[in-house]
């Protein structure tokens, strides 16, 4: 399932209060994707919450609770992460890593995913269960999952897709460069393989991990280490190797000022970084000089970029620049 699919399944869910499992392999954006639908939904909700419990660090007393007596009968407390939620609250209870917590912490688990409650604890109307986990062939911490707690979920395998990526990073501020060298080699955003022995491997969180770096600056002489032991040895050949030719890309701001004193790249990684890099600077006011320079990329490039331009800044479509380009270009869906 592509993450944009997942999004609506995680609101169908909210809907339903269906509880939900995420599987899928290491840093693939399980948890950011539930984060994203929490933060979208305190948009529309006020005081959306969101719990995260990190199962794999909880024994079974954590989750029923402590039995304290009370006259001539006993009482369980209250588990840690239920003071956090309201009566008359909303929100969902993210029951993260939940494949790597041991059998007995998933058996404490039956009665909250099913009826919705802990004892005498119940989870309030608002409230959703989603839950996510590595699958036990991802040569990660993982247990099987009984077919009892299985079977109280909805299950969907979460997929890399390279153009859903793309685009969530175009927004997320991630380096051009990585942007760029993805768009040209889309094999190595997840090159995961439970079969290897590698320590590292490339994936979404470690390529947003590289561009970090990247923008703090690495020195060159712990540059490839330093990114090889995020995204495996492999990769970070290849992607230094385009970075090297990526040192010789016009300066964006540069060329937005005088358009005519650069040479367009020819490499397609670095005509993609460039064009990425002029899109998010796109404005009013440069209009005339985007749209100019927009005309001497190849045609896919140009599109791409302008398109990319207009989600950043819709304004531009307003521009005598942008109504000129329209109507040369009348065959193009923007």
């Amino acid at each position: 399932m592509k993450s944009s699919n997942l999004v609506k399944t995680i609101l169908q869910a909210i809907k339903t209060k269906t509880p939900v499992l995420i599987l899928g392999a290491p840093g693939i954006g399980k948890s950011a994707i539930v984060n994203f639908v929490a933060a979208n939904m305190k948009k529309e909700i006020p005081g959306f919450m969101l719990v995260d419990v990190r199962t794999a660090l909880y024994q079974p007393v954590d989750i029923k609770g402590l039995p304290t007596v009370e006259g001539d009968s006993a009482r369980w407390t209250k588990p840690d992460f239920f003071r956090t939620i309201k009566a008359k609250s909303s929100g969902i209870l993210f029951l993260d890593e939940l494949t790597a917590a041991r059998p007995e912490v998933q058996a404490a688990l039956y009665e909250l995913v099913y009826d919705r409650r802990i004892g005498e604890y119940v989870l309030p109307e608002g409230w959703t269960i989603v839950a996510a986990g590595n699958r036990t062939s991802d040569r990660a911490v993982a247990f099987t999952l009984s077919t009892a707690l299985a079977s109280r979920f909805v299950q969907v395998d979460l997929d890399v897709d390279v153009d859903e990526w793309i685009e969530w990073a175009l927004g997320a501020g991630i380096d051009e460069r990585v942007i760029g060298f993805l768009k040209l080699r889309p094999a190595l955003l997840h090159n995961f393989d439970p079969q290897t022995k590698a320590r590292a491997f490339a994936c979404p969180r470690t390529w947003e991990y590289v561009s970090r770096s990247l923008a703090a600056g690495l020195g060159p002489e712990i540059e490839f280490d330093y990114v090889a032991g995020l995204i495996g040895e492999g990769a970070a050949t290849e992607f230094i190797g385009v970075l090297r030719l990526m040192d010789s890309m016009p300066d964006p701001d540069e060329a937005l000022e005088r358009p005519g004193s650069f040479t367009l790249p020819e490499k397609p990684a670095v005509m993609y970084a460039f064009a990425v890099c002029l899109a998010r600077r796109a404005k009013k006011e440069n209009a005339d000089a985007f749209f100019a320079i927009a005309n001497l990329f190849p045609g896919d490039y140009a599109v791409l970029m302008i398109q990319t331009a207009i989600k950043f800044n819709p304004t531009i479509q307003k521009t005598g620049a942008f109504v000129r380009w329209a109507a040369k270009n009348k065959n193009v869906l923007i």
